[in-house]
């Protein structure tokens, strides 16, 4: 496997300093005696290299990740972002460390000068892989009974990061029904949505009958991860490891908790076989591992459901330049959509 000569330069010279670090001496593998490059891909904001660190008394796997000033932002934010990048990979591992259950990246080391973080390799098969593979009709039994204690174990650890933040405030459902309707405007401004005005009162009409309802229980603000879905989720034997902490924020507690939930509806929509009753059987496991007894029996559920179908339809939407095949299957999701869509709004 070829890599790039200047990025493997750099990453000599971040091993180099790493190896002089306080950091190196608490991985245990003895005296530094050489590195070997496992993988290397790039992003649009960073460089992630996998790497073998050989020591004359074993060895330890490490990512290290070079930051790149994709938005050209003075010296000073592009460090105060690199800082802030470790700093929050460590805030959550502390939180998560003493699980048994649950698990994060441990960050080893940071350096500014070098524009690189360092962190332990965390093995696992993505959530999102395992789904495609045991969900379907013909996946065996025990693999999909497997399946389903992974996704209840998910539930169990939304609830677990959630519950890390003690705020008392609670989330105004009016803000939510604005973010909705800007979905909404962009639905009805887009002719390939098939989404008219009528529509657009139609839903609007639902939020405001159901506003006095749904407001008889407040919502409390939670961390909200903003990207909680299976493709950021790894499973290795019974643990659930969680990753990616860069966007959390503070937020209604059921901003994640009906994404993920969403995320396993558009399984349904894959052009392979995933049978409904799977993906209802995936989804009551994770409500029941959350401790969500409802669901979209629950009104404020359905409520924030909805913005993640509409998000997702404004993005399927967009038809323009779409080879042949992608434009039919976008218009068949955007069928589905409004008829899933239809069928939520009718619920009592």
């Amino acid at each position: 496997m070829q890599f790039d000569p200047l990025t493997m330069n750099h990453i000599q010279e971040c091993i180099e300093n790493f190896v002089s670090s306080e950091e190196y001496e608490q991985l245990g593998i003895g005296e530094y005696a050489g590195y070997s490059v496992l993988k290397s891909f790039e992003r649009p904001f960073s460089i992630f290299t996998l790497v073998r660190l050989r020591g004359k008394k074993g060895s330890k796997n490490l990512y290290i990740k070079v930051f790149k000033n994709f938005y050209q932002v003075s010296q000073e934010e592009f460090e105060t972002a690199i800082r802030n990048d470790f700093e929050t990979s460590l805030f959550w591992y502390k939180r998560f460390q003493y699980f048994e259950e649950f698990a994060t990246f441990r960050p080893i080391y940071c350096s500014i000068p070098h524009r690189m973080i360092i962190t332990e390799e965390c093995k696992g098969v993505n959530l999102n892989d395992l789904i495609e593979r045991y969900a379907k009709f013909y996946s065996p039994a025990d693999e999909f009974h497997r399946l389903l204690f992974y996704v209840k174990q998910v539930g169990k650890l939304l609830r677990t990061f959630q519950n890390f933040y003690q705020g008392s405030e609670v989330y105004d459902l009016r803000l939510l029904i604005e973010d909705v309707d800007i979905r909404l405007k962009k639905l009805v401004d887009n002719p390939h949505s098939r989404f008219t005005e009528q529509d657009r009162q139609k839903i609007l009409n639902f939020y405001d009958s159901h506003l006095a309802i749904a407001n008889r229980k407040p919502i409390p603000m939670k961390y909200v991860h903003s990207d909680f879905g299976p493709s950021n989720i790894l499973v290795n034997g019974d643990k659930i490891i969680l990753h990616d902490f860069q966007e959390v924020k503070i937020a209604p507690f059921l901003w994640d908790l009906t994404r993920f939930y969403h995320q396993l509806e558009l399984f349904r929509y894959k052009p392979y076989w995933y049978p409904t009753s799977k993906i209802r059987k995936l989804q009551a496991a994770y409500l029941q591992g959350y401790g969500c007894i409802m669901g979209i029996q629950d009104i404020r559920f359905r409520f924030f459901l909805l913005r993640n179908y509409f998000t997702h339809y404004v993005g399927v939407a967009r038809l323009d330049g779409l080879p042949f095949l992608s434009k039919w299957y976008n218009k068949w999701v955007i069928y589905v959509h409004k008829k899933n869509i239809n069928k939520l709004i009718k619920m009592e």
